[in-house]
């Protein structure tokens, strides 16, 4: 049996569409002929056929099997016989005659499409586009199924070509050449979550939160957060130029950077004169955690008690790694985030090791706009576990908090599909929101220009018990001081109790 052609222009040249079909068919097969895999299946230029079993005659012209042999085969007679009805349903559904046409799609009728309208768009670029020798028919897959990816308005949503599927691989392992900048949407932007430490893009001046408006004079508006990675991508030495808009300027500014090979170290330590102790984590990587927990065990068994936990422009990464990072500090078997599924379905994530650090251990989260998804869990599930004992300090974060699964796909492509949304251990929703820091203090332009850091100084004043609430220093010069009520308030909004963990939690 063919499937059936559709004409959508008297002047088709049937020897094109045929030099063609086989692309369409193989489509066809995938959407129409699902996992009937005790047939043989096989495509020709006319369609997809179904093959019937082999005949098992003699061939001279006698009668065949004795008698003996075909009473022993009834049973496998009747199965094929059985096969044969199935078959004859299958090829009247396919054709139309059992009252759902074969270029539908869906079994409820409220959720068929009709199909039809892909083909005849399909057919009509190939048969009426000027220059037919340059249309790619596998792009034109690709295309199609990224476009129903983002008809769900979800830009985590997505499908990676083979290209984008190595490039994502390669930056979940530590290492590409790049900018070294997590980029996302929002408000519809092309937005830099965060520049990675020491990358091309931090160098050149780009900070979290810089809105892209243009790639080497390419109006980013256009493009899928895949695309617009594929493009400011590139090989090492060569140079991207980004339009950027930074939120208090009056215009747009053209930032030039150079590409560069991209090894990722996740985290770094160091320890101040004080004896605190300060652990960077720049993402959540396939060893992130593993490193994490060995440079603390090394801190405890110095006898550090006092920890900073730098989250700045950290984009997130492996939620695994997140919970195992958690671990660390809360009690073995506690929530460390919620994921609500459509529906309103849940999957409690706990911790499985007991902790390294007792009670008597102080930390400081340092935090941003560009601490996202994996670093808002494990910000929220500290603070909601530890109280007091974690102070967040900086800017509110990215909020990004949704989950996506990662499935591999043929050919070397991929889907990344969100699944379900976070929430943190109190039952906060992360995704949209983000977490809000205890102590809020940004990094102003003059503060970049002469390396300062207030966000990491008002950390080590918090561990040192040297902070005073009332006065925050904005910068060498100057002060900024509260009144008593805004810091009486700033007091009891962080004494405000919280719901007992797991509490609210369905298992």
């Amino acid at each position: 049996m063919t499937q059936e052609k559709r004409d959508v222009s008297a002047t088709t040249d049937a020897a094109s569409r045929n030099d063609k079909s086989h692309v369409k068919n193989d489509l066809q097969e995938r959407v129409q002929v699902r996992n009937y895999s005790s047939q043989s299946v096989a495509a020709d230029d006319e369609g997809v056929t179904l093959r019937p079993p082999a005949r098992t005659g003699s061939g001279d012209g006698s009668d065949g099997p004795q008698k003996q042999n075909i009473q022993n085969n009834l049973p496998l007679l009747a199965f094929v016989a059985g096969i044969c009805l199935f078959l004859t349903g299958l090829l009247i559904g396919r054709s139309g005659l059992g009252g759902v046409p074969n270029n539908v799609v869906g079994a409820d009728p409220e959720d068929r499409v009709e199909f039809g309208l892909f083909w005849d768009a399909w057919d009509m670029l190939l048969d009426r586009y000027v220059d037919k020798g340059d249309i790619d028919s596998q792009k034109m897959l690709y295309g199609a199924i990224k476009g129903m990816f983002a008809s769900t308005g979800d830009p985590y949503t997505t499908f990676l070509d083979p290209e984008i599927n190595q490039a994502f691989e390669e930056e979940i392992n530590g290492s590409f050449d790049g900018i070294g900048a997590e980029i996302g949407l929002r408000g519809n932007l092309l937005t830099i979550i965060a520049p990675l430490d020491d990358s091309p893009a931090e160098k050149a001046g780009l900070r979290a939160g810089d809105s892209i408006i243009q790639i080497d004079g390419e109006i980013s508006s256009d493009l899928s957060i895949e695309d617009a990675v594929k493009k400011i991508r590139g090989e090492r030495g060569s140079v991207v130029v980004l339009t950027i808009f930074r939120e208090g300027d009056n215009d747009t500014q053209d930032i030039s950077v150079t590409r560069d090979k991209i090894e990722i170290k996740s985290v770094t330590t160091e320890r101040t004169a004080s004896g605190i102790g300060v652990i960077r984590v720049s993402q959540f990587g396939t060893d992130t955690d593993q490193i994490f927990r060995e440079e603390l065990e090394k801190m405890q068994r110095d006898g550090l008690r006092k920890i900073i936990v730098d989250l700045r422009n950290n984009p997130g990464g492996i939620l695994g790694g997140a919970i195992q990072m958690v671990s660390v500090f809360v009690p073995q078997g506690a929530v460390a985030v919620i994921e609500q599924s459509s529906g309103g379905a849940e999957k409690v994530n706990k911790t499985n090791r007991k902790p390294l650090f007792d009670n008597d251990t102080e930390i400081v989260i340092l935090i941003n706009q560009g601490s996202a998804s994996a670093s808002e869990i494990f910000a929220g599930a500290l603070k909601a576990h530890l109280g007091d004992r974690v102070t967040l300090v900086g800017q509110k974060t990215f909020g990004k908090g949704s989950v996506q699964e990662l499935i591999q796909m043929s050919g070397g492509t991929s889907a990344k599909i969100t699944i379900a949304k976070w929430l943190t251990p109190d039952r906060q929703v992360i995704d949209g929101e983000g977490i809000a820091p205890d102590v809020e203090i940004e990094i102003s332009d003059e503060d970049y220009d002469n390396d300062r850091d207030p966000q990491r100084d008002i950390a080590q004043q918090i561990l040192e018990g040297t902070y005073d609430p009332i006065t925050v220093v904005a910068d060498d010069d100057d002060a900024v001081d509260k009144t008593a009520d805004q810091a009486s308030q700033q007091n009891a909004d962080k004494s405000v109790d919280r719901p007992a963990v797991g509490d609210e939690v369905q298992e």
